[in-house]
């Protein structure tokens, strides 16, 4: 601490030139003795140097510290000086902290890039101290250095709090949104277990018009699920019905030709699609069954002309029977559902053919 003290009193660091430094060093019957000259400067001994400040012993018998201790001076290549005091071995460290404590405070601690060693940063008005843990052998020296470094060292030290706060705040966020989405999982899974439970009890009464499964537009999904379990059958992500236990894609129930069955989602309510392949086998068959709800009609979609059947709740449609070769499919679904449906395509219909005619009036206005 005294030679830190006498140190101070001669050199502020960024205002005390190295002009001054030298005079004030020859006041003390001292010199600055030059270690290594990184770039020769004759008119600034002390630029771009390392070296350190010592005094001569009288009687010609040598050279010893300027300081009770061993005061380093370093002139970087950035124009920077850097002023370092020896600070002992690790057994003086804990006595050395507490002086500097009681003449400057509470310091910021932080960590150097190399080798991860402990600095103590103090604040002392004009200028900064720090103490600094050197290396694996646990020696500590001070350098004195402006006070801009200990309002760098604090901002890095605030800005490293901040992240490790927001890293904190989106663990805990993320912590938080787990719990919630597994006691939502957790809800929702109560909650479909219980439909599907109340979907098991309705279906031992329930019958469905259609193999006893599901009766379109008015069945319910889990139901209509239930009634396929029932029936030995399972109904697939993409909606096939397929016996359970069976090779993948068996249709649960085998219809001349062996057509393709599945529930479909059709406008919001339950359907079933019967396909049959190209070859077109067992489509008559099928036909002959739909007549039992009523005579054949059509309409047309897009070109297309589509043939439908159809009683009091249910209708059935018949698309792909234009193309020769090609496959031909059936779709039950609610009576009401169709008609909303053939509905919006007629309006789609008269609005294009009115949209004709006004662009073959315009044509014809052209000359």
């Amino acid at each position: 601490m005294r030679s830190l003290d006498q140190v101070n009193r001669i050199y502020t660091p960024e205002k005390t030139t190295h002009t001054e430094l030298l005079l004030r060093l020859n006041d003390l019957g001292c010199h600055y003795r030059v270690n290594n000259r990184m770039k020769a400067d004759p008119e600034d001994v002390m630029k771009h140097t390392f070296g350190w400040f010592y005094r001569l012993l009288p009687d010609e018998r040598g050279i010893a510290n300027c300081f009770p201790v061993t005061v380093f001076f370093q002139n970087r290549e950035d124009g920077r000086d850097v002023i370092e005091i020896d600070g002992g071995s690790g057994g003086d460290r804990k006595a050395l902290i507490n002086a500097l404590k009681r003449r400057w405070g509470e310091p910021l601690t932080t960590k150097g890039r190399r080798q991860n060693a402990h600095y103590w940063v103090f604040n002392a008005g004009d200028r900064t101290i720090v103490l600094k843990e050197m290396g694996i052998l646990r020696n500590y020296e001070i350098e004195i250095l402006p006070v801009s470094y200990y309002d760098a060292v604090k901002r890095r030290i605030e800005e490293e709090q901040a992240k490790a706060e927001a890293a904190k705040q989106a663990e805990l966020a993320a912590a938080q949104l787990a719990a919630s989405n597994l006691k939502v999982a957790e809800k929702e899974a109560r909650e479909r277990e219980e439909r599907i439970a109340r979907a098991r009890e309705t279906a031992r009464t329930h019958a469905g018009r259609l193999f006893g499964i599901l009766t379109p537009g008015e069945t319910d999904f889990l139901v209509a699920q239930a009634e396929a379990e029932a029936a030995g059958c399972r109904i697939e992500r993409d909606g096939s019905l397929v016996k359970t236990g069976e090779v993948r894609g068996e249709p649960c129930f085998i219809l001349p030709g062996h057509p393709a069955l599945s529930v479909e989602q059709f406008k919001g309510g339950l359907g079933f699609m019967v396909r049959y392949g190209a070859d077109g086998n067992g489509v008559d068959a099928m036909r002959m069954k739909l007549s039992a709800l009523g005579p054949v009609s059509s309409y047309e979609n897009r070109g297309s002309i589509n043939h439908y059947w159809q009683d009091a709740g249910m209708t059935v449609v018949e698309t792909g029977h234009e193309r020769h070769g090609s496959p031909v499919s059936f779709l039950f679904i609610s009576k009401a559902t169709f008609e909303k449906e053939l509905e919006r395509i007629l309006q789609e219909k008269a609005e294009a053919e009115a949209e004709h005619r006004r662009e073959n009036e315009t044509l014809q206005k052209m000359f």
